[in-house]
């Protein structure tokens, strides 16, 4: 009974990341369709922007939106002096999909005044 019951919970997680993942995919593709620094997601919630300076602009969308995003040189490893992350935002789209969704127009609308 129990394995069942696992099974069954898994089944629905599973069918729920799936269903989110296609949903966040869409919703970035319409937000991000202008943005020269754009790559689609290939598989997971996560989001890597091309926004010149990740710092920065983490900082400042914290600062003015309340948006809270991860600078792409804390996720990366230096190589010959250099951060190949310097230039990246990371978003994770991991809140319900409104949040998420309110927060990636924040994101763009911030983008589109930089």
């Amino acid at each position: 009974e129990m394995i069942r019951e696992g099974e069954d919970r898994y089944m629905l997680w599973k069918k729920r990341t799936q269903s989110l993942s296609y949903l966040f995919k869409e919703e970035t593709d319409k937000i991000f369709a202008d943005f020269d620094g754009y790559l689609r997601p290939t598989a997971g919630f996560f989001l890597w922007l091309d926004v010149g300076s990740g710092e920065k602009t983490a900082l400042k969308l914290w600062q003015s939106c309340g948006v809270r995003v991860l600078p792409g040189r804390y996720l990366s490893k230096d190589f010959d002096g250099e951060s190949p992350g310097d230039r990246y935002i990371r978003v994770a789209m991991v809140a319900e999909p409104e949040e998420t969704n309110n927060g990636l127009i924040k994101i763009r609308e911030f983008l589109r005044q930089k």
